[in-house]
């Protein structure tokens, strides 16, 4: 299926109808994609239409080139080569971008042409280039351009970085999306072929496809070939982190790549069965899943007390399943400019649906979720247009990616949050039980996870010494106990022991204290929260017991 697929041109075809129904003759592709702006040159070549046309290309480094097709190549051109020395005066280098329109307004009116900038971002708008500006005006509805068929295409990661809001409303503007399913199986179809990996690869292309969601065509090639020289495989977890490594971060979100999944979790063994049988296994099998009609769930909502490891089992759930973490640095995305939020949240989850499916991270969801009629600061409208906002992308039918969120306190969201549509499942996440508070003090004594192994004079002295901690920690939370096991490691290196001791145990235990009448008032209060809110009774903690 893979070797039959091949590159999209769906995104040239719409151009090119929009340029043929003189909505303009400039049509700005959306992308950055050096892969992409290949594509488009082949594309025009093979175009019996544009037969006899020159075609030109501009870039900044660069500068102004022509296409040889008896060479197939690129060459640099000057001034002089355009226009004669005499009808000018100089000779001058077209690298210069006034210069190059310049004398590309004289051939685009001449002769049937083809132009494509490219490489023209400006990094804020009063850095957008005036003269550029003014030749797309004037050539976007320049009759003499329609007459001899000539065409200029931007390609830019965005219009408005390149065009100012006057001259935009004369552009056709195309989206074009950063990668499909389809080319992406196409491609890596093709990278095992020739990288000899094809046998091993076939099996994994759907999760392969599925991990690189989010690159364009040309990162999806750069990730590939560094796995093969890093591991001489294209194996999924490298490619999960090299991607991660390659995506630049944002101010208003973070592209995670998780550590490692639920072994890094003591605990919570139903809610880890059932993301393994919701998402993990419908992403493994997805055909079987379209048959049964089985979709992801739309989003998951962590409530309970701090510190009992909602942030990282969101993490782990990522690590899991394969897919990006994306995290919303909430405390990033809120803005003093009126409207400001809202542009940040809106590039938030654009950037999310790229990544898509991607887990997509909400911490502390309740600060712009609130009941209605509630606000924590004096820009209360401006926080209730932000919640409209994604309210709206989370009942999309169409999004692709899985939000997870989390609160302390669920009694405070606003009841439109909670629907069905929205978050499929409210899971709480009480203090740990017996087991789970064993799990969590193997996992950082080292007996299981990434934390160094404690040293001890035999494996008895350790177990025993857990199974006294998880007797009287009964009320702690998880990151209590971790907080605890940092307290037995540095007793021991204090005093310069050889292994840690017994006494280093309860030592630390003597000196941990918090309020136990408390706490049990603060765990009869989340039971009832976890009665109240959580929707699958397979998912309450044994604390209900």
């Amino acid at each position: 299926m893979a070797k039959k697929a091949a590159l999209s041109t769906a995104w040239l075809t719409a151009g090119l109808h929009k340029w043929q129904a003189q909505a303009s003759t400039i049509v700005c592709f959306e992308t950055e994609d050096r892969a992409r702006c290949r594509q488009l040159l082949h594309f025009l070549l093979q175009e019996e239409r544009f037969t006899r046309h020159q075609i030109y290309s501009y870039d900044r480094w660069q500068g102004l080139r022509r296409y040889e097709r008896q060479r197939e190549r690129f060459v640099l051109v000057g001034a002089e080569e355009i226009s004669p020395r005499g009808a000018t005066g100089f000779g001058e280098d077209c690298r210069d971008l006034g210069t190059a329109l310049r004398q590309m307004d004289k051939v685009l009116q001449s002769q049937p042409t083809i132009f494509i900038l490219q490489d023209l971002e400006a990094r804020q708008e009063v850095e957008l280039d005036a003269r550029l500006n003014a030749a797309l005006r004037s050539w976007s509805q320049d009759a003499a351009l329609f007459a001899q068929g000539s065409v200029v295409f931007l390609l830019a990661a965005q219009a408005e970085a390149v065009v100012d809001q006057y001259t935009l409303g004369r552009v056709a503007v195309v989206p074009v999306d950063l990668s499909l399913d389809t080319e992406r199986a196409y491609l890596i179809y093709l990278m095992a072929q020739e990288l000899g990996l094809l046998e091993a690869s076939l099996r994994q292309i759907g999760t392969l496809v599925r991990l690189t969601a989010g690159l364009n065509l040309q990162q999806l090639r750069t990730v590939l070939l560094e796995s093969y020289h890093r591991t001489s495989t294209l194996e999924p977890r490298t490619i999960a982190r090299l991607k991660g490594e390659l995506i630049k971060q944002e101010e208003i979100v973070e592209i995670l790549d998780p550590k490692g999944g639920f072994e890094l979790v003591g605990g919570y063994t139903g809610v880890k069965d059932f993301v393994r049988q919701n998402i993990v296994q419908v992403l493994a099998e997805p055909e079987r899943a379209a048959q049964y009609g089985v979709p992801l769930p739309r989003g998951l909502l962590l409530f309970g007390p701090p510190g009992t490891g909602k942030t990282l089992f969101a993490k782990a759930i990522a690590g899991e399943t394969n897919l990006p973490f994306i995290n919303f640095k909430t405390e990033n995305l809120y803005s003093e400019l009126l409207g400001g939020s809202g542009k940040n949240f809106a590039k938030a989850i654009a950037i999310a649906e790229k990544h898509a499916p991607a887990i997509v991270f909400i911490d502390e969801i309740d600060k712009f979720g609130r009941r209605r009629g509630e606000s924590t600061d004096g820009a209360s409208e401006e926080t209730r247009r932000v919640y409209n906002q994604v309210l709206e992308w989370l009942g999309d039918p169409q999004r692709q990616s899985i939000l997870v969120g989390t609160t302390n306190r669920p009694e405070d969201l606003d009841p439109a949050l909670l629907r069905s549509g929205r978050l499929s499942y409210k899971i709480p996440f009480l203090y740990p039980d017996d087991e789970a508070r064993r799990q969590i003090l193997q996992i950082h004594f080292g007996l299981t996870g990434l934390y160094p192994t404690l040293p001890v004079q035999s494996a008895a002295i350790l177990a025993q010494a857990i199974e006294m901690l998880v007797a009287k920690t009964r009320a702690f939370s998880g990151a209590e106990l971790e907080d605890l096991t940092h307290r037995v490691r540095r007793r021991a290196f204090q005093r310069q022991a050889a292994y840690v001791e017994p006494e280093d145990f309860q030592d630390a235990l003597a000196n941990f204290t918090i309020d136990l009448d408390a706490r049990r008032r603060e765990i009869a209060q989340y039971i009832q929260s976890a009665r109240a809110f959580g929707n699958d009774a397979s998912l309450l903690s044994a604390w209900q017991d």
